[in-house]
């Protein structure tokens, strides 16, 4: 295996990691409320702490550089900020966070 194969297919990884996180934070940020009336499985309660810290651990810089592009114009316009990011993941662990009780 080549060391440009492996860096490409990381990168790949690490662009549809981003790009599904951007989908999650949108449909967050577009108002899609968590069903809380149904509790949550005891094992998937434990990781919500984590799942905060990784919420609000996403880095912009690696948003714009490897998801943004991707980002249809108008996309860009209304997520491709570092304001609109800081936004739509303390959003996330906001929504996260109401899970715990």
């Amino acid at each position: 295996m080549s060391v440009g194969g492996g860096a490409g297919r990381k990168s790949r990884l690490i662009q549809a990691q981003f790009a599904r996180a951007a989908d999650d934070l949108g449909a967050v940020a577009a108002g899609i409320e968590p069903d809380l009336d149904r509790p949550l499985p005891r094992d998937v309660r434990a990781l919500l702490p984590e799942a905060v810290e990784r919420a609000l651990s996403l880095g912009y810089d690696k948003f714009k550089a490897q998801v943004v592009p991707y980002l249809s114009e108008e996309d860009q316009t209304v997520y491709g900020t570092r304001d609109a990011w800081d936004r739509m993941r303390e959003l996330v662990a906001e929504r996260l966070e109401e899970f715990k009780s």
